[in-house]
């Protein structure tokens, strides 16, 4: 039987528009789980405290209860907030000096912190002299605005800092700090990558057992079932004329359900330090965390009725069927969790090429069927 190469590209559509939807509902999971978990904030005070320890040996014992205080430190109130999950170079060098001036430590930590700083006599003594500190850099930060308003915040804070801290015994701590934090800053991207990856593997595991979601039987019912083909091929239409409407000035940094404006991201590592800024624009930090009702919405795509894909579709009578079939269907979800965590970005852009792909081929079937019925045509009339 003649099989145009057109069918063969529209079963290749539609297993990359299933995969494009559970990607999509896997990264949600993956995000949902990430910030419920609080990893970018425990990274962040993990490569704090790491960063602390080797800038100053007199706060080893200390690190992680001053990394902790600087992630919930608020920079306005002065009161314990929310965890961070982005911190600057020049933001950390201030939070740890109005901490050092405010005492807001345990005794032990606190006189650590004073030490490393270089902080000596009363306690009075000690918070007074970390408040002149930050106020001297609090008036340099002002004399090179009004000197350059042109110049950068971030450089601006950088000069002040170093002025005031010339000749001082903080000096060692805050030269320390600065130069050692953007080595800390790539390792934390790793290792937040690192349990990113982990969780991506773990959802799409999930996802494709419990649904479950066989890519072998997938691909055998798309061979010959024209009806869901079509249905499928219609669904990556609207996905892709969705997904190419112009975004707005401000995208969703957690994946919106299929059909929505923005494309699927990666979970997206904590932000410090001169890559903050790099960061914060590709991640979009200041966007809304995702909620279970968007993870309602991204399973209630991928089971939409009109595609025919629930989960009584996906393993019917698995277990009358015998060892060979439960095998291949084992085999089928494994290779679902793998395509899967792949990421939502990549089928997604899988689905675009393969979407302008379509209409060549599609032209060059019919023109190949037309040339066929004439053969045939031109042979029954000789």
């Amino acid at each position: 039987m003649d099989i145009s190469i057109l069918r063969y590209l529209d079963v290749l559509i539609g297993l990359v528009v299933v995969m494009a939807l559970a990607s999509s509902f896997v990264t949600m999971i993956t995000q949902f789980m990430l910030q419920w978990r609080y990893k970018r904030s425990a990274c962040l005070q993990e490569g704090l405290a790491a960063l602390l320890k080797r800038a100053d040996q007199t706060l080893l014992q200390h690190a992680d209860t001053i990394a902790a205080a600087v992630l919930q430190w608020h920079t306005v109130s002065g009161k314990p907030d929310d965890k961070r999950e982005v911190i600057e170079r020049e933001q950390l060098i201030l939070i740890l000096l109005e901490i050092a001036k405010s005492g807001a430590l345990a005794e032990e930590a606190k006189n650590a912190l004073f030490a490393a700083l270089g902080c000596t006599g009363s306690d009075e003594e000690k918070r007074g002299a970390a408040g002149k500190l930050l106020q001297k850099i609090d008036s340099g930060v002002s004399d090179l605005e009004v000197e350059n308003s042109k110049l950068a915040t971030q450089f601006i804070r950088t000069q002040a800092i170093h002025k005031a801290i010339q000749g001082t015994e903080a000096g060692k701590l805050v030269n320390a700090l600065m130069t050692r934090f953007d080595s800390m800053s790539e390792r934390l991207t790793s290792l937040y990558t690192a349990h990113s990856r982990t969780w991506t593997i773990a959802a799409s595991l999930a996802v494709a057992f419990i649904l479950p979601l066989d890519s072998i039987d997938l691909l055998q019912r798309l061979s010959s079932d024209d009806k869901l083909r079509a249905e499928l091929v219609t669904k990556a239409a609207e996905i892709s004329a969705e997904s190419s409407k112009p975004a707005a000035a401000t995208k969703p940094a957690i994946p919106p359900p299929p059909g929505a404006d923005a494309k699927p991201t990666e979970p997206k590592p904590p932000a410090t330090g001169k890559t903050a800024a790099d960061a914060g624009t590709q991640a979009q930090d200041a966007q809304k965390p995702i909620s279970a009702e968007d993870i309602k919405k991204a399973y209630e795509a991928l089971n939409d009725p009109k595609l025919s894909l629930s989960p009584a579709g996906w393993w019917p009578g698995i277990w009358e069927k015998g060892g060979v079939k439960i095998f291949q269907t084992f085999l089928g979800c494994l290779l679902s969790a793998l395509l899967m965590s792949i990421g939502a970005p990549f089928w997604f852009d899988a689905l675009k090429n393969l979407l302008k792909l379509r209409p060549s081929l599609a032209k060059a079937d019919d023109e190949a069927r037309d040339k066929r019925r004439k053969d045939e045509t031109s042979g029954q009339a000789g």
